[in-house]
């Protein structure tokens, strides 16, 4: 990534939907007096907002540590990313909500604003709300295989999400689901399959039944394997990998838990 040190750099892609003005994404304060629904409103704001059109979904992006913003100049910014992730995505059928405006700007480098919108999902609910609400097997099968199909074409085209929790996937009335969140995603030429099941292993079938976890799980390797593929090698490699994270994950908690900051 070239740096960019110029006193003000404004990035701008899409069109801004009616009757939002700048001021009302720009201010954090004002975004949520013009929203329906706040989903998130610590460190980004996340807003649903009813356009001329049909409802948006914003998002500012803040920093999680300040540390952040001092490396900003040397760091893509995350409504960029979001943007040209979610393009991708849709070229290469893998549903995501339909990306519509993005804007960033820099002083000296460091991000100030950080502005990303798309269409909303409405209503939805989330893959793992879904997988544990009391809908059929079959309809919870549905949903599976509609994600399989979508990171199967996502991870051929190139594209790690790197934070594939089941909260990060939209279930729409309809039964599709739309996978969001893409800030952390990366593009690569082609994806070893060791990365595949990196980015796969983040992903929890839990619906309280642990019959229909297994059952669930056939059924997203059947659909993710495809035809030249085998699905029974991915479920077990799948079974390594994430037993692999969750031992990583409990040493690190219990790293943290000797050592507290």
């Amino acid at each position: 990534m070239a740096l960019n040190f110029l006193p003000r750099s404004d990035h701008a892609a899409g069109s801004l939907p009616t009757p939002l003005k700048m001021e009302d994404i720009l201010d954090r304060q004002r975004l949520k007096d013009v929203a329906d629904v706040i989903y998130k409103h610590n460190i980004n704001v996340v807003a649903l907002v009813e356009t001329t059109g049909e409802p948006v979904v914003v998002k500012s992006f803040g920093w999680r540590q300040r540390y952040g913003f001092w490396i900003s100049p040397m760091r893509p910014a995350r409504a960029i990313t979001s943007w040209t992730i979610a393009q991708t995505l849709i070229r290469l059928k893998a549903r995501t909500p339909v990306p519509l405006y993005v804007f960033t700007r820099r002083r000296w480098g460091f991000i100030h604003e950080n502005i990303y919108i798309c269409e909303a999902i409405k209503p939805h609910k989330t893959l793992r709300a879904f997988l544990k609400s009391d809908v059929s097997g079959k309809e919870k099968g549905q949903a599976i295989a509609d994600v399989a199909r979508s990171l199967a074409n996502m991870h051929r085209g190139g594209v790690l999400h790197r934070d594939l929790t089941t909260a990060n996937f939209l279930v729409a009335e309809d039964r599709r689901v739309y996978l969001v969140d893409l800030n952390r995603s990366k593009m690569h030429p082609e994806l070893t399959r060791k990365q595949r099941l990196r980015d796969l292993a983040r992903i929890q079938f839990a619906t309280g039944d642990k019959e229909i976890n297994l059952a669930l799980r056939r059924i997203f390797f059947r659909e993710y394997a495809g035809e030249y593929e085998d699905a029974e090698d991915w479920n077990r490699a799948y079974s390594r990998a994430r037993k692999w994270r969750l031992m990583r994950k409990r040493l690190r908690e219990k790293l943290r838990r000797r050592n507290p900051e």
